[in-house]
């Protein structure tokens, strides 16, 4: 897990390469609706960044226990502006080619804590998200937390969210994400599986843009 200040070399590596014209590479941020230390949605996001890695992109695992937020209210953004926090991870997504996110499912639906900080980040830019979405989700159970990706998705493309068809369920991810030997060989190849499709889409995003 990247801590704060690798984070931040990170992105100003990532910043010059892009201003620079120089950038070949797909950059990928990971995150997970959930702040629990131990979280398996934390785990898959983590994982989702090393994949990417080992595919060839730049990739970043950012870790929303870092930047915490309140609870969206208007008055507080009329009083005290966008926090801080929102704005760095405005900056963070604004640099980026390809997004994953991974939320645990709550009574059917994703975590409130993403759903908070997808509102702030709506009062940053209405068009902060149009990059290439992809979706996931980690459970214990034998559905792999997949009943709350429906929504998920759903306010993604609202927020103009260009969402993957392709999406991931991992169940019995307390075994298949936290074995003894890590992650297990099938869950790999679907996290695997998924990222590639990630970057082609980002690769293609980044071409139409070069080509207008």
């Amino acid at each position: 897990m990247q801590d704060g200040l690798l984070g931040c070399l990170w992105y100003r590596r990532a910043s010059m390469r892009q201003h620079e014209g120089l950038g070949v590479k797909s950059v990928i941020i990971t995150f997970a609706g959930s702040t629990r230390r131990q979280s398996l949605n934390k785990m898959l996001a983590i994982s989702a960044a090393v994949e990417a890695k080992r595919l060839g992109a730049e990739a970043l695992f950012v870790d929303l226990a870092e930047y915490p937020l309140p609870l969206y209210n208007e008055d507080f953004e009329d009083l005290e502006g966008i926090p801080a926090n929102a704005l760095a991870l405005g900056e963070l997504i604004r640099h980026a080619d390809g997004l994953f996110i991974a939320s645990p499912e709550y009574n059917g639906a994703y975590s409130a804590l993403l759903k908070n900080m997808l509102d702030w980040l709506s009062r940053i830019d209405r068009n902060i998200l149009s990059r290439p979405t992809a979706i996931a989700s980690a459970s214990p159970g034998r559905r792999g937390g997949a009943n709350g990706l429906d929504a998920l998705r759903a306010v993604l493309e609202h927020m103009r969210a260009p969402v993957m068809v392709h999406q991931l369920s991992v169940p019995n991810a307390d075994v298949a994400l936290n074995g003894s030997n890590g992650v297990d060989a099938n869950t790999t190849e679907a996290i695997r599986d998924v990222i590639g499709s990630l970057l082609r889409q980002s690769q293609l995003a980044k071409s139409s843009v070069t080509a207008a």
